[in-house]
């Protein structure tokens, strides 16, 4: 069985790869998905750091002693942040913050691609909503929204997402990937 790990940087994205990614995968025959937080301290996990933490913790999963360099390692790092995923659809704003939803709609009209979202320091996915609800809770509201919306409404408008999603499930179904 093939043995997916995916190191993410904190609460809401461990939840989104466990409530959304897992049984998308699992659909796919890709049956053990695990997320794992990011080591950023001796004891702290969760907020992601530098390169070195990714590093050091992608090297423990892939019992690699040189820098990450392994047909296994298939990398992504979200452009931008969670959030952009959220923008993919209005749906999880209609459901979820109503009270929002009309500027949310204009935000996912102007992009055809949510991955884009972010033209300055105020204007991140995340901070627009804030900016719009001052009372969001990412971990379990961007969780919620993003089972709302569909992992299928994110691949079909986030392309790098999609590319890396579909990489893993083609990767691992050529074995490309080793079996654990």
């Amino acid at each position: 069985m093939k043995r997916l790990i995916i190191i993410v940087e904190g609460s809401t994205e461990e939840e989104f790869v466990k409530e959304v990614l897992r049984p998308y995968f699992t659909e796919h025959g890709i049956y053990d998905v695990r997320p794992i937080r990011i080591r950023t301290g001796k004891t702290a996990k969760g907020g992601f750091v530098n390169y070195i933490h990714l590093k050091n913790d992608a090297r423990k999963y892939l019992k690699q002693e040189k820098d990450i360099n392994d047909h296994r390692f298939v990398p992504y790092i979200q452009k931008h942040e969670f959030e952009a995923l959220l923008f993919a659809s209005n749906a999880g704003f209609e459901q979820y913050l109503s009270s929002i939803a009309e500027a949310t709609a204009q935000i996912v009209d102007a992009y055809s691609d949510p991955e884009e979202i972010n033209t300055g320091p105020d204007t991140a996915p995340s901070k627009r909503i804030l900016q719009l609800s001052p009372k969001y809770k990412k971990v379990l509201a961007g969780n919620i929204m993003a089972l709302e919306i569909g992992i299928e409404a994110m691949l079909r408008r986030c392309p790098r997402f999609c590319a890396w999603i579909h990489g893993i499930i083609d990767a691992c179904h050529t074995s490309s990937l080793q079996s654990s």
